[in-house]
């Protein structure tokens, strides 16, 4: 067992544990999830839910997570799907943008993995700089997600 805590405050530092957690990152329990495959740490995604609609990996997909991705990234057509559903536009560098004073307002996605639900919020899955906002969500093109930081 290893846990990673990946902080957005540069002065408090992230973490890594080997042989344990801090429960003082996390609320709730552990959640298992059987890999699907050693080669990566591929599991089994069954759905991505926006407002209670399937929005992507209708029926099951694989996904790998990955700490050293920034984005969630999928097949383009299911990427394409879940900014629209959030409200971004594609701005001139394909980039998936947002108004920033409209990310209270925004839906949560959900992801669900090996039947548990995890719901990552619009201030998880935007991210704001001086030029303006933009979702997580990256087009990959391949059938295999990636789950980045922004989960």
């Amino acid at each position: 067992l290893f846990s990673v805590y990946l902080s957005s405050n540069a002065q408090q530092g992230s973490e890594v544990i080997f042989g344990g957690t801090d429960s003082s990152h996390y609320t709730g329990q552990i959640s298992w999830i059987p890999l699907t495959s050693a080669t990566y740490w591929q599991i089994k995604m069954d759905s991505v839910t926006i407002n209670g609609q399937t929005v992507a990996c209708s029926g099951g997909c694989q996904a790998i997570i990955d700490t050293g991705t920034s984005l969630i990234v999928g097949p383009n057509s299911d990427i394409s799907n879940m900014n629209s559903w959030v409200g971004a536009s594609t701005n001139q560098y394909g980039e998936a943008t947002v108004s920033c004073q409209n990310i209270q307002s925004m839906p949560d996605v959900t992801f669900t993995l090996n039947g548990k639900a995890f719901t990552v919020p619009a201030s998880a899955y935007v991210s704001q700089s001086n030029y303006g906002c933009s979702t997580g969500f990256g087009q990959g093109g391949s059938n295999l997600w990636i789950l980045g930081d922004v989960f």
